[in-house]
């Protein structure tokens, strides 16, 4: 079995990435950056999970930039069903069986039940949630126990797009009312065409 994982620079996501690979899943990783600054992380982090694993770099500032003509609650779940497109996207080119995330029931405000069913929609692949039932502490404990925490917080800067009241409910019937206002798929397909390889 393969795998792309969206991998970030922050603890859940390199966790689920570990757990994975114990199950014997190969992966590929895609991290999706709105500057390269985050890449020499990402890549401390593969390399301790897999070396041998392929990184897609993928710029988001443009898509970023275009989902500021949507509602600003929404920018969250919007910006991660693109992310989720993009790992699609990454994964059929390389034959990839599902889409790996970070995600858990109620770690922020993005991951509430009903925006997991909404980010689910975007996708056609299946999506794995390895942490889906974890708390901080559980996801820090393998983090830890894999040799993952010290890069994993080693990027403090944050989002800057998170909006100040994110949507912790959001309908599917909103969202893709929202994505009608704008033309995101040849920006979708820029970002992979943009893409580094590591």
């Amino acid at each position: 079995m393969k795998a792309v994982v969206l991998l970030s620079t922050g603890i859940d996501s390199p966790a689920s990435a570990y757990i994975m690979k114990q199950q014997g899943v190969e992966l590929v990783f895609a991290h999706m950056h709105t500057g390269e600054s985050s890449i020499p992380i990402v890549g401390k982090i593969r390399d301790i999970i897999d070396p041998n694993a392929k990184i897609f770099a993928v710029p988001m500032k443009e898509i970023h930039e275009l989902l500021r003509r949507c509602e600003p609650r929404y920018h969250c779940v919007l910006c991660k069903r693109m992310m989720y497109r993009l790992a699609e996207i990454i994964a059929k080119k390389e034959e990839a069986d599902f889409i790996v995330t970070g995600e858990s029931i109620g770690q922020v405000a993005s991951q509430t039940l009903e925006n997991l069913l909404v980010l689910h929609d975007a996708v056609e692949m299946r999506v794995e949630r390895p942490l889906i039932a974890f708390d901080k502490e559980d996801a820090i404990k393998v983090s830890k126990k894999a040799g993952l925490y010290e890069a994993s917080i080693e990027d403090k800067s944050g989002c800057q797009y998170l909006p100040k009241k994110p949507s912790t409910k959001a309908r599917l019937d909103k969202i893709r009312g929202e994505e009608e206002k704008i033309d995101y798929k040849p920006l979708i397909e820029k970002a992979v065409r943009d893409s580094k390889i590591i």
